[in-house]
Order: structure tokens, then C-alpha cells, then sequence
């Protein structure tokens, strides 16, 4: 079943902001944000979206129709956007993976961006 204020407490305290900071993005006082995070009050689709940009996740996944988070390149150079584009296909194509999880070929993606 879906719940909305577990997963913006989730998103949340991943970016590492409390209530009362995402209250001040928003315009919005703490006990707002604590009755989203209660399920005792519906954002409208304004405050949807503006959580869709603070968090970097698309309308859908906030509200339960798409399990996928998007990733932003956007303050990457090319060469990094592509070694990011690379790991993903290979995390997806399902290749093989040593005893770390990741292939080594994955492993040269990630010291080549290192």
C-alpha cells in the first residue's frame, strides 16, 4: 500500500533537511510538513511539484505510480554523463558481478570517474 508520508520522510532525511528546512523551501510552516508526514493532509499538485525539483524524482514516484527515482546529470561534464550512462546499462543489462556486486567492468566505469 502506498504512503506518502513515509516516503517524503524517506526523501527527506536523505537530502538531511528536517522538517522545519523543508517547511521554509515551501513556503509552508513545520506542521504542515508534519500532516504530509503523518498522512493526515494531501499536498496539492503546487507542492508536489515543488518536491519533485527539492528531491529530484518525478511526479509519479511521489505519488505512487512509478517505482523508478530519476538522476540528474545536470552539473556533470560529458565524459562524466556518459560514464554515469554506461554504469547504469550495465547495472541493468544484469552481467555478472564479482563478490562485491559490481563486474569489473563496472569497476573500471567507476575508477575511470573517480
Amino acid at each position: 500500500m502506498y504512503n506518502f508520508g513515509l516516503l517524503l520522510k524517506q526523501l527527506r532525511e536523505n537530502k538531511g533537511l528536517t522538517q522545519q528546512q523543508l517547511a521554509e523551501k515551501i513556503n509552508r510552516n513545520k506542521t504542515v510538513i508534519s500532516k504530509y508526514g503523518n498522512n493526515l493532509l494531501a499536498p496539492t499538485l503546487e507542492t508536489l511539484i515543488q518536491f519533485s525539483v527539492i528531491f529530484n524524482v518525478s511526479l509519479d514516484y511521489l505519488v505512487g505510480l512509478h517505482v523508478n527515482k530519476s538522476v540528474s546529470l545536470d552539473e556533470l561534464n560529458e565524459n562524466q554523463e556518459q560514464i554515469i550512462l554506461a554504469l547504469l546499462q550495465e547495472f541493468k543489462s544484469g552481467i555478472n558481478s564479482n563478490i562485491k556486486g559490481l563486474s569489473s567492468h563496472q569497476l573500471e566505469l567507476i575508477k575511470e570517474f573517480i
